[in-house]
């Protein structure tokens, strides 16, 4: 297998992250090409205490460094430092573990040790995952090939990177699982369906039983998206929200586990949330610039950006510690209401 691939820098967005290809890696630091056959894609981790991907990049971009990566990951940054043509010298040895994969037909991925102490935050997992997804589909890659062809660094040649994935096989295990998910469904490496269209209520938030034996909890709202786990008859889950996909409604999980079909749930009579419905308003920008997040809070990933002066509807609020955020009405996720007035 192998796909040859003639792309430098790609200006795509990965699971609500555009990704920057601002920061160069050094060409003392790589092989040009004007084309290559790639297979593989290989996972690292940066093997640091605490880092970004901004760093990284930056590092690389200096001179005699005798090492490169194609992207850099973390919580809320993707940086691609090495054309996809180009050679990256992220996993080359002396010897090898597995029989044929080697820099010059692999893309290399490096997590960043966001979570401190030498660890991958879970966020940084799931972006990478994300990316590493939309980097199969490139290549040809489907779920059923991603055991043979998304490796560690340490399947390659035998070393420890990234260390928690090698000393707990499981962990990297459910990272692969997440991206055969991601690729088993219609869903695009940045987190858009392709085929349907589902349109959303916004509901006040309820408790339901289910009532199936088992019902699986779907990263989206469809049964071509992926598998995120399986709920169990009689457990009772909060819906925050409902999506109309076709004839199915789907209920959004408080936990963020993912969407499951209220089909197989009975609603509890009494149970109604404690959040109410919040009424639409229309707010003004009054900072010069403001991030929109995918999340309500700083720990989720930038999407966009929203400027001073713009109007905007918000269609829901949620508290996080002394913040209240603002649900977009466009979808394109939360801001901070304490850098808007009302309009």
């Amino acid at each position: 297998m192998g796909k040859t691939i003639t792309a430098g820098f790609i200006s795509d967005t990965i699971n609500g992250i555009g990704i920057n290809s601002s920061i160069k890696c050094n060409n003392d630091n790589l092989n040009n090409n004007t084309s290559r056959s790639v297979a593989y894609v290989v996972m690292h981790y940066t093997g640091n205490s605490k880092d970004t991907a901004k760093a990284n990049a930056n590092y690389f971009g200096g001179a005699g460094r005798n090492a490169s990566a194609h992207f850099f990951v973390d919580d809320a940054e993707i940086y691609q430092s090495v054309e996809l043509r180009d050679t990256a010298w992220h996993c080359g040895a002396k010897s090898y573990k597995h029989g044929s994969c080697r820099n010059a037909n692999s893309i290399g991925i490096e997590m960043c040790c966001t979570a401190g102490n030498y660890r991958i935050s879970d966020r940084t997992k799931e972006n990478a995952a994300y990316l590493c997804a939309f980097l199969c589909k490139m290549l040809g890659i489907g779920a059923g090939g991603v055991d043979s062809y998304v490796l560690r660094h340490y399947d390659v040649t035998g070393k420890n990177c990234p260390a928690q994935m090698v000393s707990n096989p499981t962990e990297w295990q459910e990272f692969k699982n997440k991206v055969k998910g991601i690729l088993g469904g219609s869903v695009s490496a940045g987190g858009q369906q392709h085929t349907a269209q589902p349109t959303t209520d916004n509901v006040a938030s309820y408790k339901v039983k289910i009532t199936a034996d088992v019902l699986n909890v779907r990263i989206g709202p469809g049964t071509d998206y992926g598998v995120a786990t399986q709920v169990k008859q009689g457990e009772v889950y909060t819906i925050v929200g409902e999506v109309r996909n076709g004839n199915t409604t789907w209920g959004k999980l408080k936990s963020g586990a993912g969407y499951i079909s209220l089909g197989y749930t009975e609603r509890i009579a009494g149970m109604t949330a404690n959040t109410p419905q919040d009424t639409s308003y229309r707010v003004k920008i009054n900072t010069a610039v403001l991030n929109v997040r995918k999340g309500p809070g700083t720990n989720y990933p930038v999407t966009t950006q929203v400027k001073q002066g713009e109007v905007y509807t918000i269609v829901g609020e949620e508290k996080n510690g002394n913040t209240t955020w603002g649900k977009l009405k466009s979808g394109a996720g939360y801001i901070s209401l304490g850098y808007t007035q009302r309009a």
